[in-house]
């Protein structure tokens, strides 16, 4: 296939890249600009419409990255990354030959709100807070291109852990310096999914066309803060000894902190495992020592 892939430059869109091409496909990077009145521009919706032309569909993984104290201006450009940048591309996508290609759209399980006493499934209903208001409008932004025909994907990203970047790098300083530690009493479920699995799902995405709808894409076995943090900590041959109370971390980074790192959602991929979906790092152990042990 032919795919125009954006946020090619980011951890997932790295990974990607290299094994769309690896595989045999042809992929196309296109890059929207940071500027407001740019973005907006229509040279940005020619220009993108020019790249779709000739493809089989589009991967959009662009977006500002969240892990950083929400101010005013960061809220905006978080939303400006995934929401406008989506709007764009679904009217591009009605403009050309919507109906034979995809359209591959990131996500987050964020969408579900920060607390859930049961599972979370696909079927399960939005949350609220901002994060949740972002997924919902980010995934609303499609409804024109899924009404022309073309086949809309939305992958509710869990934390995807990486030594390359996101949460398992930023925490890798702290823990091999034998500070780590759980939060809080540790309680808090963590839905995480290993980077390998991650890029092997974006890429079914893209080949399969009977996906389409919200697909969780986490690992079956949603842990504990405490365990994991106990497994990141042995992996290191480490001691995790010093927990790290919630109000600090709120003082420190506010709201982000409160529906990020202090989430408590255990979601299951109901769809994937439905499909058939063969994980080759579901124990988030396994994936630990995989991870830091290459």
């Amino acid at each position: 296939m032919k795919i125009l892939l954006t946020g090619a430059s980011g951890l997932l869109g790295t990974a990607l890249r290299s094994k769309l091409t690896q595989d045999g496909h042809t992929v196309v990077p296109f890059k929207f600009p940071h500027d407001s009145d740019a973005l907006r521009s229509p040279a940005t919706a020619t220009q993108l419409s020019a790249a779709l032309a000739d493809t089989d569909g589009m991967i959009h993984l662009s977006g500002k990255n969240v892990a950083t104290r929400w101010t005013d201006k960061n809220k905006e450009l978080i939303r400006q990354s995934r929401i406008t940048t989506t709007q764009i591309a679904a009217a591009c996508l009605t403009k050309n030959n919507a109906k034979n290609k995809f359209f591959v759209h990131a996500s987050a399980t964020g969408i579900y709100g920060t607390h859930a006493s049961l599972d979370v499934t696909e079927n399960s209903p939005a949350g609220s807070g901002f994060l949740a208001e972002v997924c919902r409008d980010w995934e609303a932004a499609c409804a024109v291109a899924a009404e022309a025909g073309t086949r809309v994907v939305h992958l509710r990203f869990g934390p995807v852990l990486s030594r390359n970047g996101g949460m398992l790098k930023a925490l890798l300083p702290v823990f091999r310096l034998g500070l780590g530690g759980p939060i809080g009493e540790g309680q808090r479920w963590l839905s995480w999914i290993h980077i390998t699995d991650a890029v092997q799902i974006l890429a079914d995405a893209a080949a399969n066309k009977d996906w389409s709808g919200p697909i969780n894409v986490v690992s079956p076995y949603a842990i504990t803060n405490a365990e994991f943090t106990k497994s990141l900590a042995k992996a290191l041959h480490r001691p995790a000894l010093f927990p790290l109370p919630p109000p600090v971390l709120i003082a420190l980074l506010g709201e982000m902190a409160k529906e990020t790192i202090l989430s408590d959602l255990r979601v299951k991929p109901a769809v994937l495992l439905e499909r058939g979906f063969r994980y080759q790092f579901p124990d988030c152990t396994r994936a630990l020592n995989q991870l830091l042990n290459l």
